[in-house]
């Protein structure tokens, strides 16, 4: 069954049935709706049949009355003559014939006088009816009984009792009504096919029936399930069987007054009653068959020519690509329709696929090449390479690492790497080694700590390691790649001693310049002073050539005085240093143009500023190298006013300075040069100064750990960079 279900053209035809479903729903309910409206109608009508008889049978019991009381006031009857009462009976059952007989008896109930010949004496004071007629003085009608003198009809007998005027009972008046009625009364009803109209006792005996009374009067059916919700009922409707085993639509009720002792029951066929909306109900679903049948014939065999022909041609082809033909294709590029839109896109799926297997393979040839120039560089690398696997077992090594330690490739294979180990480091080697796998990322061992290895013969050695975790299927491993540092470790040891003679030459040297530039403070300032005396003195009062020889000397003491002063401010730089502070760097400019205030004015010099932020450092210094590059700004000008322009903006954890002037630039071959103590570009009487502002500019930048560089485009003035620390490193970082 899933079989069929699973085919394209069966799921088609499902389709068409399902949408039929609707339809077919609405018939049947509409059927069923019918034959609701024609129960409820075949039960109305057995109710008014039933209602009917009952009246029919009120009417007769009224009708019997009303003789009685006529009979009662006739003088033939009231006479006391039997002949003349007998022929006076006679003449009125004969126009009277639905009454078996109409019978006077005396009080004690022999019969007087009788509408029918009698065969000899009767009494009749033994009938229930009679005596309640004496007892209650009234008119009676009795049960429904078979009738006596061998007549076998069901009888509905009355009673009238006489008075006299003196009011005592002088006789009775008898008579009984059979079924006859019934049956007139019923074969004259519009009865439906297969209706039944059946009359039985309080005991169950079939009194009259129709059709058929011949066959059914007189039987019990007491126990049939008409006779049961009958007799347990008295009054109401029911489907269920009659007493001839067939299914009706049954309405009873008591025939007559309730003390009868009869009901009647009228039974409508459910065949009968249902036989229009059960043959609507066929013949709309014959309709919706027919119907239904033709999409279902076009859903079969036009869905192979619509549909199932261009799936077989797309499976077809699939099973092709799946076989590894990826040059098959469908066939229906023409086809516009969805089956279309599949076939190109399987299509374009296959042309991929042939253009990947393609690549594909040029990728595996690649890589066979790779992988083979991969393993000769292992083979010939110089560094040592080791696989080991997730339990520390070597599984494979290159020539260089059996060189560097000591072994044949082969004697290390299937070992723990912990015999490479010194052996106070193998120990621990299992807790990194799990370490590394919990999580496992390439990374470099023996920076910043000294790693040893031990080679064969028990010597150790210096090594860095790198480490890369690899994946061969199920399996873990690591590929090591061992370096023996030896002269690595042996050059850092001799630049390390180097640095440290490096500083130590450094400090002396400061040290040294500053003890000298403090000493030869006194003896520069006597020989100035004396040679001002003499210039004072002696001006004028000698020849010419002893005023210049005297100038000369005056100056170059002033000379030396101002080298000598830069030489200690440079010293200081390092030596005299205040430790590194939160300083505002645009307060400390404000303090440096102060300063600057007098060379300013005289130059006309426009200075301007960005707003400057803070920076961590020595306010001092950092004011003596903003002092230095705007008074170069200044000094170093051509013909126009000078203008000197102060910024900062972000740069890494800190803040990138720039004091740019328009002055004379310098050439590119010089940037560095600049930076250098006692270095000049510019003569002294075009320049005056001594060649160290920039060198200590350049200190306090290194100082301060940060660089400082110029740029100069021709024509355009030069611009000096500088870097300081931001004062709040994580917001400068932000």
């Amino acid at each position: 069954m899933p079989r069929l279900f699973s085919s394209l053209r069966a799921r088609l035809v499902i389709l068409v049935l399902i949408a039929a479903l609707p339809a077919f729903a609405l018939i049947v309910w509409t059927g069923i709706a019918q034959r609701n409206h024609e129960r409820d109608r075949a039960r109305e009508d057995a109710q008014r049949l039933a209602q009917v008889v009952a009246t029919q049978q009120s009417e007769i019991v009224e009708g019997t009355r009303q003789m009685f009381l006529a009979l009662a006031a006739a003088p033939q009857v009231v006479g006391g003559d039997p002949a003349a009462c007998r022929g006076y009976l006679a003449a009125v059952n004969a126009v009277e014939k639905q009454y078996i007989a109409i019978t006077l008896a005396s009080p004690a109930g022999d019969i007087v006088c009788s509408s029918v010949t009698l065969n000899g004496p009767a009494n009749i004071s033994d009938r229930e009816y009679v005596q309640r007629a004496l007892r209650t003085r009234q008119f009676t009608t009795g049960e429904y009984v078979i009738a006596r003198g061998g007549l076998n009809v069901p009888t509905l007998p009355f009673a009238y009792p006489l008075y006299s005027q003196a009011g005592e009972i002088t006789g009775m008046l008898v008579s009984g009504v059979d079924l006859t009625w019934f049956s007139t009364l019923v074969g004259q009803a519009p009865l439906p096919k297969g209706a039944a109209v059946t009359v039985i006792d309080r005991n169950g005996v079939v009194l009259s029936r129709y059709p058929d009374p011949e066959i059914w009067q007189g039987q019990d059916v007491s126990q049939t399930p008409l006779g049961q919700v009958v007799l347990e009922r008295g009054t109401g409707t029911s489907e269920t069987e009659g007493v001839d085993s067939v299914r009706r639509l049954y309405s009873f009720r008591p025939l007559g007054a309730s003390d009868s002792g009869a009901y009647v029951a009228v039974g409508i066929s459910t065949a009968g009653a249902y036989r229009y909306a059960d043959s609507a109900l066929y013949r709309n679903l014959s309709l919706l068959a027919g119907v239904t049948l033709l999409p279902l014939l076009a859903a079969w065999f036009g869905g192979d020519w619509f549909v199932l022909r261009g799936v077989r041609a797309l499976t077809r082809s699939a099973h092709r690509v799946a076989g590894g033909d990826l040059t098959a294709r469908s066939g229906l590029q023409s086809d516009r329709g969805e089956i279309g839109q599949l076939a190109r896109g399987f299509d374009e799926m296959a042309a991929a696929l042939e253009r990947r297997e393609a690549d594909r393979k040029a990728s595996d040839d690649a890589l066979r090449e790779i992988e083979g120039r991969f393993r000769s560089f292992v083979e010939h690398a110089a560094a040592g390479i080791l696989m080991v696997d997730e339990q520390g077992v070597i599984v494979s090594l290159n020539p260089a690492a059996e060189a560097m330690f000591g072994y044949p490739g082969a004697e290390l294979i299937g070992q723990p790497v912990e015999v490479l180990l010194p052996e106070d480091a193998r120990s621990r080697n299992p807790d990194r080694r799990r370490a590394f796998w919990q999580a496992p990322s390439a990374r470099s061992l023996g920076t910043g700590f000294d790693l040893h290895a031990c080679r064969k013969d028990g010597s150790e050695f210096p090594v860095a390691i790198g480490l890369t975790p690899l994946s061969a299927g199920a399996h873990r491993l690591v590929a090591a790649t061992v370096s023996d540092v030896s002269d690595q470790k042996r050059t850092e040891d001799r630049l390390e001693q180097t640095m440290q003679n490096l500083a130590r030459s450094n400090a002396e040297l400061e040290q040294f310049a500053y003890v000298a530039s403090h000493d030869l403070q006194e003896p520069l300032r006597m020989v100035g002073n004396y040679t001002q005396l003499l210039q004072r003195r002696y001006a004028g009062k000698l020849d010419a050539d002893a005023d210049d020889f005297i100038n000369y000397a005056v100056d170059g003491a002033k000379r030396m005085h101002t080298l000598i002063n830069d030489l200690l401010n440079f010293s200081r730089v390092s030596s005299r240093g205040k430790d590194r502070v939160p300083v505002d760097a645009e307060a400390v400019l404000a303090r440096t143009l102060q300063d600057l205030s007098a060379v300013i004015r005289e130059s006309q010099a426009e200075i301007t500023h960005d707003p400057l932020p803070a920076v961590l450092a020595d306010d001092g210094q950092i004011g003596q190298l903003l002092q230095n590059l705007i008074a170069n700004g200044i000094k170093f000008r051509g013909d126009a006013p000078p203008r000197v322009h102060v910024s900062a903006e972000p740069d890494g954890a800190g803040y990138r300075f720039s004091v740019k002037d328009n002055g004379i630039g310098i050439a590119p071959d010089y940037f560095d040069r600049i930076f250098v103590i006692f270095q000049r570009l510019q003569g002294r009487d075009a320049y005056p100064g001594n060649g160290i502002g920039l060198a200590v500019c350049k200190k306090i930048v290194e100082r301060h750990g940060g660089r400082i560089w110029v740029e100069s485009p021709p024509g355009e003035g030069a611009t000096f960079h500088f870097t300081l620390p931001a004062a709040v490193p994580e917001r400068a970082a932000a």
